[in-house]
């Protein structure tokens, strides 16, 4: 945890330093619907997902995530909650139109999920793909599916809808 800590905090300060110099920085906030699997238990939990990126290019991206809990689900009398969320990721993107891109997402993932109360952490893989669509220069609409995890039996995949600023 301490190193990908240490590593989204370095690539946020980055960002913030080379997006005083150019609008190419952006943030966005959405509400993820999750949905957790293990061996005989099925949960879905949600969280609230910030990020920030920076485009390399138009097609481009790297980007820092930071993902906290909105709720949990209780099934088969196990609560799952997701205590936390952090990766960075790369992004390519093409445009469909001027206003509607679609876009991918591939990166390095660390996720804590408490199950009754108790933490199971895992860090790996984390891919996804997404839509945006612009409502301005500045402001924008985004819907995407990830992958948060995969490994051991057990997967952490969501859809999120949120809302995007550029800067």
């Amino acid at each position: 945890m301490k190193r990908i800590a240490t590593l989204s905090t370095t690539l946020g300060l980055a960002l913030l330093a080379t997006g005083a110099q150019a609008q190419s920085l952006y943030g966005e906030v959405g509400y993820t619907g999750l949905d957790y699997k293990q061996p005989g238990l099925k949960a879905s939990p949600g969280m609230v997902r910030g990020l920030m990126g920076y485009e390399l290019t138009p097609q481009l991206a790297i980007e820092g995530m930071v993902g906290l809990s909105a709720n949990s689900d209780t099934t088969k009398g196990t609560q799952v909650k997701l205590d936390n969320t952090v990766g960075v990721f790369g992004k390519a993107q093409v445009p469909l139109t001027d206003a509607l891109k679609v876009y991918g997402r591939v990166g390095v993932a660390r996720n804590s999920v408490k199950l009754n109360g108790n933490s199971d952490s895992n860090t790996g893989l984390a891919y996804g793909a997404g839509l945006s669509y612009d409502l301005s220069k500045a402001t924008y609409l985004n819907v995407d599916y990830m992958r948060y995890q995969d490994k051991n039996s057990k997967t952490l995949d969501g859809v999120t809808a949120g809302i995007g600023f550029r800067f």
